[in-house]
């Protein structure tokens, strides 16, 4: 297109002029040693096909793009400060083979020798670098259209232009020259983005200035806290604007809405939650994590939200999504997965804290959530919370395993410890400062929970982090007197792991009175007994919903000294058949099975030992009414069961 080459050469010009004179700018601009320099850990590339960067720090960013949100299309430059951390002849940035890359500059002078290919640029460097350094990579071109929409022109109120990026979690070589491992932070960023005239570009930070040239605009947004590649993005359509302070004990937090005009009535009325949600989580968390700059949303036109860091974009300024997005500022902005196979570190915790919103704001929706939440989580039955595919994005953002199943791990997790060592926990965790403003993992976490509730939890996490599936509980119980006895069996939903130890909430109801009970559950079949002042009606397993489980069972069994001591359960049958006995006080059953002629089809003896349950196969019977009778010692009953 004729127009497309035309602006982006005069900016390719432009670009280079700005950079020929940057070296003083950044000393000013960019404040080195204003932060504290984080260790760094080096990681392979994977077969996504990611550039080996980890030969050096990716110091600072000054990028300059030119958009038009009409047209899929960008040009733009990259000032990348490095830190190497060997001798580097050599060095590498992802970006996609789909762009072009126009040129390279080294200290003012243009590279012959430079590699574009297979996602990735390899810049030989003229002479050896060992110390703090700086390239210019000058890039135009049509990105190509991958993951969430990593970079994506469409319309809003049916003729709007819109341009977004996305660029989680392999996007942002899709319009970015860059490092995209989870092993480095960008220290500090400027982002200059220039538009038509009557547009306004969002990003992350705060933006310092916007300067009018003939028909266009550049607006420069600096951020000042260290950033992960993938967290940087920008937003440009005829946004309406929305400033407002929060108060919090660490100082005011400045909000700022980008929003379509359309909407400006859906927008206005979400001031009071973001607020409400802001000052939460400050409250519980620790202050918002980049209180200096802002925070903020930028409406745009994909169906959920990008916690892009200072400004998350979102669709719909809903209570929930609101609340996600911002809980990632703490749990995947200021901390961040150091593996996708973590990813529920940023997605498990946003999912969580959203329910705290409703427990904590918005009380009369928080059984709900629970409810949707654990039926998400059922919905993944064997898959684990750790992601066992990071190359599959579908595997990565698994709803029920990354997302729900994340969040009932810490739901649970708050269950065994306790709330006040739960919160204790992520609010020292949020503050750890080996880990703020860089890169975490499952096991850190894990230490701050064992610190905080002095236990050891390497079986919680090896029951719900490494291991998939949950159990389903079946609870007999009898009452004499004031004595309860219950007994308590599993059944897992994961043959590989066939037993999952937990606390287990079961309610007693009686007339106008109940009691929670909590049965340290350590081996399917375990008895409990327990001293209850009152006539009990019935008992229900977890009513709260603390606990990952599904398709639980009560039964109410007969008294010891009753005279049925067994019944058919599940009757019709089907494939097999299942008797209970009460085996106390009994020394051995006999089970036998008979056609209606009385003709004996089959016949056991049940050891007391074997507990309360019998199970044989029938499925090879025909269909028909049989009788089955059981014996022990000078007790007989018999059942009749229909074989389906």
């Amino acid at each position: 297109m004729p127009r497309t080459g035309a602006f982006s050469l005069v900016f390719l010009v432009v670009s280079l002029l700005t950079a020929a004179g940057l070296s003083a700018q950044i000393c000013h601009s960019f404040e080195p040693g204003t932060y504290t320099h984080r260790s760094f850990k080096t990681e392979s590339a994977d077969s996504i096909g990611l550039a080996p960067t980890g030969n050096y720090d990716l110091v600072y960013h000054r990028i300059a793009v030119k958009v038009d949100p009409t047209i899929r299309y960008i040009a733009g430059s990259v000032t990348s400060y490095f830190r190497p951390l060997v001798s580097l002849t050599e060095m590498a940035f992802d970006l996609t083979d789909s762009l072009s890359v126009d040129s390279i500059y080294y200290h003012g002078a243009r590279l012959a020798t430079f590699m574009h290919t297979g996602n990735a640029i390899t810049i030989d460097l003229p002479a050896a670098v060992s110390s703090l350094d700086s390239v210019v990579v000058f890039y135009s071109g049509v990105p190509p259209e991958n993951g969430f929409g990593s970079f994506m022109t469409s319309t809003h109120d049916d003729t709007v232009p819109l341009l977004w990026t996305l660029s989680e979690p392999y996007g942002a070589r899709d319009w970015l020259p860059g490092k995209m491992t989870l092993t480095d932070k960008i220290d500090s960023l400027d982002f200059y983005i220039n538009v038509p005239e009557g547009f306004h570009a969002g990003s992350n930070g705060l933006m310092t200035d916007s300067v009018i040239v003939g028909h266009t605009v550049t607006y420069h947004w600096r951020h000042r806290y260290p950033i992960a590649t993938y967290l940087i993005g920008m937003a440009v359509s005829n946004y309406e604007e929305r400033t407002f302070q929060v108060a919090s004990p660490y100082g005011n937090i400045t909000l700022l809405n980008y929003f379509f005009p359309e909407e400006e009535a859906d927008w206005l009325a979400t001031d009071s939650n973001v607020a409400h949600a802001i000052q939460l989580y400050s409250a519980l968390f620790g202050p918002y994590p980049f209180i200096r700059e802002k925070y903020g949303h930028a409406q745009f036109g994909w169906g959920g939200g990008m916690e892009h860091q200072t400004m998350s974009f979102i669709v719909k300024p809903e209570f929930e999504l609101i609340n996600h997005e911002m809980a990632h500022q703490w749990f995947g902005d200021k901390l961040t997965c150091e593996s996708w196979s973590e990813i529920w570190l940023n997605e498990g915790f946003a999912t969580y804290l959203s329910g705290i919103c409703y427990e904590r704001l918005a009380p009369e929706w928080w059984y709900a959530w629970r409810t949707t939440t654990l039926r998400r989580t059922i919905s993944g039955e064997n898959g684990t919370v750790m992601c066992d595919d990071t190359n599959s994005v579908a595997r990565i953002f698994n709803n029920s395993l990354s997302y729900s199943r994340g969040a009932y791990l810490l739901h649970m997790m708050r269950w065994q410890i306790g709330d006040s060592a739960f919160f204790a926990a992520l609010k020292s965790y949020a503050a750890d400062t080996s880990l703020v403003y860089s890169f975490s993992s499952t096991e850190a976490l894990k230490s701050h929970f064992e610190a905080q509730s002095a236990q050891d939890l390497t079986w919680f996490f090896d029951q719900w982090y490494h291991t998939g599936g949950y159990p389903s509980y079946a609870l007999d119980w009898s009452q004499q007197g004031s004595s309860l006895s219950m007994k308590l069996s599993e059944a897992s939903s994961n043959p590989a792991f066939p037993f999952f130890k937990m606390k287990v909430p079961v309610k007693v109801y009686g007339r106008d009175q109940d009691t929670t009970l909590v049965l340290d559950h350590t081996s399917s079949g375990q008895e409990f007994t327990a001293a209850v002042g009152f006539a009990i009606d019935s008992i229900q397993i977890d009513p709260e919903l603390w606990l990952i489980s599904a398709g639980n069972t009560v039964r109410k069994l007969p008294a010891a000294d009753a005279e049925n001591f067994m019944q058919v359960l599940s009757n019709p049958v089907r494939d097999q058949m299942t008797i209970w006995y009460d085996s106390r006080n009994l020394n051995h059953v006999s089970i036998s099975l008979y056609d209606m002629d009385g003709k004996k089809i089959l016949s056991a003896d049940v050891p007391q030992a074997s507990g309360d349950y019998f199970t044989t196969p029938v499925g090879y019977l025909p269909a028909a009414v049989y009788v089955v009778k059981v014996t022990s010692e000078h007790k007989t009953l018999t059942q009749r069961i229909v074989k389906l």
